[in-house]
């Protein structure tokens, strides 16, 4: 009888042929160190090489971290246990005795755990984000160095599809927390798209621009106003000035050579002995009184501009802070 041996796929490997001492290659078997696993009467291990699986009860860490009770049953994949370490550990002590390990859902350098009630996030030490409170609950946690979910024709991320859970009845929506960093602290929700485009086409972008109008205006009008102020004098009626004079003398002041100078006086000024008071007429302030109605207009009319515009500044600013909440997805929050 013909001896049967194994098929095995050649496609791919190399032609020549390899040393029988070749490991690691062609599928041939690595030297590497396979460290034991401590395993409870409750569990059945599957293992090859570096890659085992498990079934029993919910177990992140050593025989102690078995939850008591009953309804926890899970599978539970670990593909390089305790790979994040520095070293590797080796399968046997220096006494020569073997090194069990256990589960570690930080240093394993894969792990896949499906649990029909557990708690990966405080076994994980994870940011809860407002998803909190999910002890005991049916779970699964995927863990590696990098993750890819592809999918051909899409993916959707669904929370809270049925009115049950594991445990009974669901309350409520939950949502879907998109944390970086595993820091929570800053969690916001995310926008809408399609709504905020709606909100800054119709909305925000319509009131800028009566914005940037008003300021327009405001800017034309401040300009009017600087040049008139620039030349504005406060026009004085035909008068008598009084002042007092420190010492009673008799003295005769003309025009720019004295104290009449800063009143633009046009005839001589007196300052009486007897009365102790210096008395003038100012005819180039009485000039200027024919300009104040022509003055008082623009400073009235910009006036009334200034009103309207911040009353229609008020009103947009108003409208502004009463964004809708629809811009904001209400289940959706990332970091």
């Amino acid at each position: 009888m013909a001896r049967k041996e194994p098929v095995v796929d050649r496609r791919g490997l190399p032609k020549e042929k390899l040393p029988d001492g070749a490991t690691g290659v062609a599928g041939r078997v690595n030297p590497e160190a396979i460290v034991p696993r401590t395993k409870t009467p409750a569990e059945k291990h599957n293992r090859h090489g570096n890659v085992m699986t498990s079934t029993g009860p919910y177990r992140p860490g050593g025989i102690a971290s078995i939850p008591p009770g009953t309804g926890q049953a899970t599978w539970h994949l670990t593909a390089g246990p305790l790979s994040c370490l520095p070293e590797p550990v080796p399968e046997v002590n220096k006494k020569g005795v073997p090194n069990y390990v256990d589960p570690n859902m930080i240093l394993d350098a894969s792990t896949m755990i499906v649990t029909e009630k557990g708690n990966i996030q405080e076994d994980c030490n994870l940011a809860q984000g407002t998803n909190r409170g999910r002890d005991g609950l049916a779970q699964i946690l995927m863990k590696t160095d990098f993750a890819a979910v592809v999918g051909r024709q899409g993916v959707n991320i669904i929370t809270s599809p049925d009115p049950r859970n594991s445990l009974g009845p669901d309350a409520g929506v939950q949502d879907i927390c998109l944390i970086a960093g595993n820091d929570d602290t800053r969690l916001q929700p995310v926008v809408l798209g399609d709504d905020l485009q709606i909100f800054l086409n119709n909305k925000l972008v319509p009131l800028v621009n009566v914005l940037l109008s008003q300021v327009n205006v405001l800017v034309s009008e401040n300009v009017q106003i600087n040049s008139v102020l620039s030349s504005h004098t406060h026009p004085i009626p035909s008068m008598t000035t009084n002042i007092p004079i420190a010492e009673v003398s008799t003295t005769t002041i003309t025009p720019g050579a004295g104290p009449g100078r800063g009143f633009g006086t046009t005839t001589p000024q007196v300052v009486k002995s007897d009365s102790g008071f210096f008395t003038g007429t100012s005819a180039a302030l009485q000039a200027m009184a024919k300009k104040s109605s022509m003055e008082l207009q623009p400073t009235k009319t910009n006036v009334l501009m200034s009103t309207n515009s911040l009353t229609m500044a008020s009103y947009n600013h108003l409208k502004l802070n009463n964004t809708p909440g629809y811009l904001f997805s209400r289940n959706v929050k990332a970091t």
